[in-house]
């Protein structure tokens, strides 16, 4: 039932993705962007994903404060499996600089459990 004592459909009780979760599903590419990942093994027999992101800055709406540019990002990221199926997700949202030549860099972490355990 809803606030106003009417039933409610139960599509309207899921719930919704995230705007960054939405892009991964109708990839697009707004601005050029780097991608560098490396893989951790941690001590539950599973992996840890490290990402660093780098992208141009200039179609971003920047904040200046003291001097310092920054811009706000939400980084995410999806590993799929062998089987199609998502393995894991991620979503950061930070403020990042913005260095001299107009970029920024962001970081992302992302744990994966060992195979077998989803």
């Amino acid at each position: 039932m809803g606030k106003d004592g009417r039933l409610t459909k139960l599509v309207d009780l899921l719930p919704k993705d995230t705007a960054a979760r939405a892009l991964l599903k109708q990839p697009r590419q707004d601005f050029p962007l780097a991608f560098q990942a490396s893989y951790l093994k941690v001590s539950d027999g599973g992996t840890a994903l490290l990402g660093l992101v780098r992208g141009e800055a200039a179609s971003l709406a920047v904040a200046e404060s003291g001097g310092t540019k920054a811009v706000n990002v939400s980084v995410a990221a999806s590993a799929v499996g062998e089987d199609g199926k998502e393995a894991g997700w991620t979503e950061q949202t930070m403020k990042v600089p913005v260095g001299a030549d107009g970029a920024f860099v962001a970081s992302f972490k992302l744990g994966l459990r060992p195979a077998g355990t989803r």
